[in-house]
């Protein structure tokens, strides 16, 4: 499982975030004929959202997550990337995603 950095958005905004998705070893876990999830939950509280998430570069262990701008209120929590390969439901990658405070406005 790879273990990503701090991830930071805000709430009015619309991210794609693209994780690279790595063995323990650090090489490149491939994703071919896989299936994905993403799931975020709020870490004081709340339930769980399950966000899009689409292998965008399967030999390269690419997965690409989009974040629409009413899907995550302001606040920190755990997202978690699954994995369905070969019928085994793995945890690949896990990260902290900071949801700030946008100000209300026209961009």
């Amino acid at each position: 499982m790879s273990i990503s950095s701090n991830l930071e958005t805000r709430d009015m905004d619309t991210p794609t975030i693209r994780v690279p998705v790595k063995t323990s070893g650090g090489e490149v876990f491939k994703l071919d004929g896989d299936t994905t999830v993403v799931a975020v939950a709020k870490r004081h509280g709340g339930g769980s959202v399950d966000l899009v998430a689409t292998i965008t570069d399967a030999d390269g262990g690419i997965i690409t997550i989009s974040v629409g701008s009413d899907d995550l209120d302001q606040g920190v929590y755990t997202l978690q990337v699954r994995v369905t390969k070969s019928g085994e439901v793995q945890t690949v990658v896990e990260a902290y995603l900071n949801v700030k405070y946008s100000i209300p406005g026209a961009a």
